[in-house]
Formats: structure tokens, sequence, C-alpha cells
């Protein structure tokens, strides 16, 4: 069986085992239209999120009562947003960083080809499960 994590492994036709694979992919798939109103989202959310942490932090302005909600929201927009950003530009499969169709990642080894995506999956993950991290943080 091949191993869903490197491109001579991706084939029209895939079994149970490589699920994973195929998952990312259908979301990239999805996702890759709308990437850049993604960024545009995630730009934004921090902007509006991080201009009253900046306000408090270098001009000495009490936090308002609006503070709070307005960061709890701005988080996992920000998180969110830019992990659907990264899955549409690294995992689709003719157009991302590291899909199918990528001339660079192709000529990987495919030790490094099975590393990297594995990495990228994890990173965005953490990308999902941050905005849980912060909360608990506050």
């Amino acid at each position: 069986m091949a191993d869903p994590f490197c491109v001579e492994g991706l084939r029209p036709t895939r079994t149970g085992d490589e699920a994973p694979a195929l998952g990312i992919e259908l979301w990239a798939v999805r996702l890759f239209p709308l990437r850049f109103q993604l960024l545009w989202l995630a730009l934004g959310a921090f902007t509006v999120g991080a201009t009253p942490l900046l306000c408090v932090a270098y001009l000495g302005v009490a936090p308002e009562a609006w503070f709070g909600p307005i960061l709890g929201a701005s988080v996992p927009v920000v998180f969110w947003s830019w992990a659907l950003a990264l899955i549409a530009t690294w995992f689709h499969p003719s157009e991302g960083t590291i899909g199918a169709g990528s001339p660079w990642f192709a000529a990987q080894p495919a030790w490094m080809q099975r590393f990297l995506r594995r990495y990228a999956i994890a990173t965005v993950a953490g990308f999902a499960v941050s905005p849980a991290i912060v909360y608990l943080a506050i």
C-alpha cells in the first residue's frame, strides 16, 4: 500500500487508508477559489482585534468594556480563516505548494514529501486548536 502523504502514492482511485489525504485535498479544492478572501478576512480580523491591544500596550489607554468581546471574536476568526487559507494554498492537488501537481514538491524524495505533508497537517491542526488555547490562557 502506498503512503498517502507521498505524491507517488496519490492515485485517482483511493482506498480507506488514504482518506486523510483525500479529505484535506477535497477541502483544498473547495477553498482554493476563496483563498484571497480568507487571507483578507484573517488580516482584517487581526487588525480589528489587535488595534485595541496595541492601544492598551503602547498608548497606555485603559481597556474598555468592549475590548474583551472584540478580542474574543477576532481570535477564532484570525486562526480559522488563516488555517483554511493554508489548506487551500498548500494542499490543492494541482495548484498547491505541496500538492501532487507542484513541480518543486514532486522533485523531493519520498521521505521528504511525507515529512512536509505531515508537518503541514500538524501546522494546520495547530491553527485550528489555537483559539481554545488562547481562551484558556486569558
